[in-house]
């Protein structure tokens, strides 16, 4: 038999079966393949089919699936996104990966992510089966999460009972020594679980002698039930225990230990004792007692015997009372009184309320009680009446009170004084989710949100232990999970001794309204902040672009001066250099700073290299280090070289930027150290100059928009004051920390602490080919810009070593990259007429995906490094770029010429 044959039989296998499945399939072919392939194998089929990121979210989010079939390659989407959305929304829903190609690797990324299984496109007939055994384990796990959780509540429940029933449970060894013992020992004997053991139980007799023969009968009989005894409390007082116990073997059949339990009987003892003598005092006692009391002959209902009271409170003498049947007395009709009598008989029940007729007309509401006795051999009723009048009157006020609390639409809570849930009213349990039934006889400890503290809650119970009143408002936690802000009003309940002998808490849910303040104070500050900065922002803008600019007009027409010499020229030309590198900076801080004030600043993490971190960051810095005659020391950290982090590169890169500018800018001489060290999940690194200092009592405040430790007109060094402030928001966004120490003449050091994750660096496989270098004579460059002078300039640039072709228009670069296979390269503008760069590279790469595209760009906001990635560009640069930054990023992407090599 072959391999089709024995898969045919295992598709027939399966059972008919309702399925609900979702489909993340852009391929309408292949969604009908699969959907064919189930339907063969006996599945009916309620299948649904999503294609894109947002719908495959509200899928999962909205619809319960037994089981997910994904593709893995999708426009704008793949597979292992789609399983983490599922692992988030319906981690116990199987997720099986149907693609056409998935290499080993990420299939095993996949299974090891909490895929099931994962189907080749062109292996569908394995689908059916792969369903049927993810459906299969599914089911399999939810049965043994199932007996787990049942064992966890039953194991708690046991163990609830064991520590809150009266009744003591114990056990000891053979020679008395307990081992285990409930806390409700405490009642008994005044004694803690803590303080027995370990300790004897011979101690807790009154006898040693009834204790010997206890153990003996145990010893004789392997059990006791029902055993009287006497014991003894810690202030010796005698209390007698009925004792059930058993005498428990090891495994060889030895005995090994006794388990046992006691209750307290001693009132049931006294009760007895009692009795004997109030048998003798029982005619005195009805004669006298202050209650109503009759004898009724329940065949007839006849008053045997009235007490005094029963005259005094109907009216009638005893003697008329006696000539009386009990429905004389009542509004109810004989029989049926006659009926309830039957039911005191029967013991269905014993307890009545009825309405009263005394001799003088009046009405009054009582409540019998009746047990039966025996007098000779007759059996009688014996019962006591009372007035309840009062009682019901106080009853109806207390519904009226009941309803007005029960539907109250504010959270009404009572407990008793150690803080049990006695009574929750409706809008408690609309609000909070849970049911009354869950919340009676907890501590409300089980609201806790974890938002305030053990200090917070001992002040609340002082206040009301001391029977005071406390208000306030604090956080509380919901059966879901979702957290509600309440105002608090407690109140303790105080009897007539002084005694507290509740608690009531009304509980108003104000998240809502702490939300709306939240939202006017936060708006009121952002418009705060916002008027802040503008007017920081009026302020330093005129002199921080005015300043470079005044250089740049200044000295522009000076170079092509004759009268000037050749070296001035050229100092001339440093100075426009330096001029246009702070005006751009400026313009790039005060982009940066807009993007973190508004919060668009957006954190991308991908893995980077930090050796090549600062290997960058020696050959950006070490030329001005230079020149300034300083010392650059680079300390790399003490991991392999190959290691990874895995954060945001180009933020980091803004982070050490700022802070090596300023180093430099304030250290006349000595030197600059920046250095890197790696933990498990984070990496920090650090700046330390030996430049001016700042003043401790500055070292907030230069964190602050537009601050440098000197504010004033006559400062000594130019700049913006913007960098730490950008370096301050962009760490705060990275969950990073900031450390600053400075002493003032002697330097500064500035510590950034960053989480991050740690990776294992990519190998490059033997036989994996790396890119190669274009050794064209004379590559052909396509340049893609619609401002002249920026063309321009990129050909000047780029004219001695390559072909240059220009596009003025993205739609007009997409059709020459079309039409004119020889292009090598394609420098790509962003903001162009009729199609945007991104639109273009998109473009560009649906049929030519293997073609370099660098992304040219005046925007130069964090984060566009990012956005150019992800439409497809393979490299960025800002302009204005300089002739070494280009001719790298290029050779960066194995295109140089054979001049530059």
């Amino acid at each position: 038999m072959n391999c089709l044959r024995m898969e045919d039989i295992r598709m027939n296998n399966l059972v008919e079966m309702a399925l609900t499945v979702l489909s993340l399939e852009d391929s309408l072919i292949d969604f009908e393949i699969i959907c064919a392939k189930l339907a063969g194998a006996g599945y009916i089929l309620n299948i649904s089919r999503v294609d894109t990121d947002h719908d495959f979210t509200d899928a999962v989010t909205n619809n319960q699936y037994d089981i997910i079939l994904a593709d893995y390659n999708l426009h704008g989407f793949d597979g292992f996104h789609a399983l983490i959305i599922a692992n988030q929304y319906c981690p116990d829903t199987p997720f099986i990966c149907v693609s056409g190609s998935i290499g080993e690797i990420m299939a095993v990324e996949l299974l090891k992510n909490g895929a099931v299984d994962y189907v080749l496109k062109d292996r569908l007939e394995r689908l059916p089966y792969a369903v049927k055994k993810a459906l299969e384990e599914a089911k399999s796990r939810l049965s043994r999460r199932r007996i787990e959780e049942s064992l966890r509540q039953s194991e708690e429940k046991y163990r609830t009972i064991f520590e809150n029933v009266q009744d003591v449970f114990y056990q000891t060894d053979l020679n008395g020594m307990f081992r285990e013992v409930s806390p409700s020992i405490k009642y008994f004997s005044e004694y803690t679980a803590k303080d027995l053991l370990g300790k004897t139980a011979k101690d807790l007799y009154y006898d040693p002698e009834e204790r010997r023969i206890l153990v003996e009968t145990i010893q004789d009989k392997g059990e006791i039930r029902d055993y009287k005894i006497r014991l003894k409390t810690k202030t010796g007082e005698i209390r007698y225990a009925s004792i059930n116990a058993r005498l428990i073997c090891n495994p060889s059949g030895e005995p090994d230990h006794i388990d046992g339990a006691l209750r307290d009987i001693t009132e049931r003892v006294k009760a007895e004792e009692t009795l004997l003598i109030s048998e003798e005092k029982f005619r005195n006692v009805f004669e006298n007692h202050v209650a109503v009391k009759f004898i009724i002959d329940p065949e007839t209902g006849k008053i045997i015997e009235a007490n005094k009271a029963a005259s005094k409170f109907y009216g009638w003498s005893i003697d008329e009372l006696k000539q009386m049947t009990i429905a004389d007395l009542s509004t109810i009709s004989f029989e049926k009184a006659l009926g309830n009598i039957q039911k005191i008989s029967k013991d269905e029940r014993i307890n009545f309320e009825f309405r009263h007729i005394c001799k003088d007309r009046t009405i009054k509401d009582v409540e019998v009680l009746t047990s039966r006795i025996l007098i000779g051999e007759k059996e009688f009723l014996h019962t006591i009446i009372h007035d309840i009048s009062e009682k019901k009157k106080a009853e109806q006020r207390l519904n009226l009170l009941s309803l007005s609390i029960e539907q109250s639409p504010v959270m009404v809570l009572i407990t008793s004084p150690e803080a049990r849930i006695e009574y929750v009213n409706q809008s408690f349990c609309t609000t909070t989710g849970y049911t009354a039934e869950e919340v009676i006889g907890e501590n409300p400890r089980i609201l806790r949100s974890g938002k305030q503290d053990e200090t917070f809650y001992r002040n609340l119970w002082a206040t009301i232990l001391s029977g005071e009143h406390w208000s306030g408002e604090f956080q509380d936690r919901k059966k879901n999970g979702e957290l509600y802000w309440v105002d608090a009003s407690i109140s303790p309940l105080v009897d007539q001794e002084g005694q507290i002998t509740h608690f009531v808490m009304i509980l108003e849910d104000i998240t809502g309204k702490r939300k709306m303040m939240q939202d006017l104070i936060t708006a009121k500050e952002k418009a705060e902040a916002s008027d802040r900065l503008k007017t920081a922002f009026m302020n330093n803008i005129s002199h921080e672009i005015r300043t470079p600019l005044n250089a740049i007009q200044g000295f522009a027409p000076m170079i092509i001066d004759p009268s000037n010499t050749q070296e001035e020229k050229e100092q001339f030309v440093d100075i426009l250099n330096r001029s246009s590198h702070r005006l751009i900076q400026t313009v790039t801080d005060y982009m940066d700073t807009s993007l973190i004030v508004s919060g668009n600043l957006e954190v991308v993490k991908k893995d980077f290299s930090p050796i090549r971190l600062l290997e960058q960051i020696r050959q950006d810095y070490q030329s001005r280090c230079n020149e300034k005659k300083l010392n650059l020391t680079i300390i790399f950290p003490q991991t392999d070289n190959r290691v990874m982090i895995r954060s945001d590169e180009n933020l980091i890169q803004k982070i050490v930027s700022h802070l090596m500018d300023n180093a430099i800018k304030f250290t006349r001489g000595g030197a600059v150290t920046v250095g890197l060290s790696i933990t498990q999940d984070s990496f920090e690194f650090f700046v330390k100059d030996t430049g001016i200092g700042i003043n401790e009592d500055a070292l907030t405040s230069i964190f602050n928009f537009f601050m440098q430790e000197d504010n004033t007109n006559t400062r000594a060094y130019e700049g913006s004051g913007l960098g730490l402030s950008i370096v301050k928001g962009i760490v705060k966004l990275m969950g990073g920390t900031i450390r600053t120490e400075s002493i003032k003449g002697a330097g500064s050091l500035f510590v950034i602490a960053i989480p991050g994750e740690i990776t294992t660096p990519i190998l490059v496989e033997p036989g994996q080919k790396l890119p190669l270098a274009n050794h064209l004579s004379h590559p052909l460059i396509l340049i893609a810009e619609d401002d002249d002078s920026n063309y321009m300039l990129m050909e000047l640039i780029l004219k001695s070593y390559f072909q240059v072709l220009r596009a003025e228009t993205g739609r007009e670069a997409v059709e020459m990259c079309r039409q004119t296979s020889a292009i090598g390269l394609v420098l790509m503008d962003i903001k162009m007429p009729e199609m945007n760069g991104f639109t273009a590279t998109g473009e560009i790469k649906k049929f030519n995906p293997g073609l370099p595209v660098i992304a040219l760009t005046a925007y130069a906001e964090i984060g566009m490094h990012e956005k150019c990635l992800e439409a497809g560009c393979d490299g960025y640069l800002t302009k204005p770029v300089n002739k070494e930054s280009l001719f790298t990023t290029i050779a960066k992407y194995g295109f140089v010429t054979n001049n530059l090599i």
